[in-house]
């Protein structure tokens, strides 16, 4: 079943269970449970808005000749596979993330892709943080805070953050203008 197209490429709902078991996997990433059916499907509509950004992304990446060598996807596929014990294991894995082995090679495929289209896109933009901007962060948030770290303990800390905020925000600029361009059905 079609749940998106992004011009004339369709998102399916294979597509969009898989990203979401692979999100329940990683802790980093708060997934509401299935049994909360409103903040649930708030999560598959904000999941299928990022597959759209994929998509668009990879389709702009490919626009400009980037690729990757069947060779490369190979070696980082085997890699993968080589953390796992045995074949069973990797494969259990493989199927608890809704993915098949050619599944992780098409998103191992993509990702490379995307990686060499966000190289140049990155190339010579101003992302890093100041030590003027953390400090403005810290007395903003964390020096009244009782107990806080001290500036010094968690500048380069601070930095990293400020400097991913302004990653995403050039990266949100870049998806708009793509979608600016695009034909985009969304049908969830």
């Amino acid at each position: 079943m079609t749940i998106a197209t992004v011009n004339g490429t369709e998102i399916t709902r294979e597509m969009l269970d898989a990203q979401l078991a692979q999100l329940s996997h990683n802790p980093n990433i708060p997934t509401p449970d299935k049994t909360d059916a409103d903040k649930y499907a708030q999560f598959e509509k904000m999941v299928a808005q990022q597959l759209v950004n994929d998509e668009l992304i990879f389709a702009a990446a490919k626009e400009k000749g980037y690729s990757v060598k069947d060779e490369d996807v190979q070696k980082e596929f085997d890699a993968i596979a080589a953390k796992f014990p045995d074949e069973e294991t990797f494969a259990k894995q493989l199927e608890g993330m809704s993915l098949t082995k050619e599944g992780l090679k098409d998103t191992i495929t993509r990702q490379r892709t995307i990686d060499q289209y966000y190289k140049e896109i990155f190339e010579g933009q101003d992302l890093e943080a100041t030590d003027e901007e953390a400090q403005k962060l810290y007395d903003e948030h964390l020096a009244s805070k009782e107990g806080a770290p001290k500036f010094d303990e968690i500048k380069t800390q601070l930095k990293m953050e400020l400097g991913q905020g302004k990653m995403q925000q050039f990266l949100g600029t870049v998806i708009q203008k793509l979608r600016e361009g695009a034909e985009i059905d969304i049908k969830l």
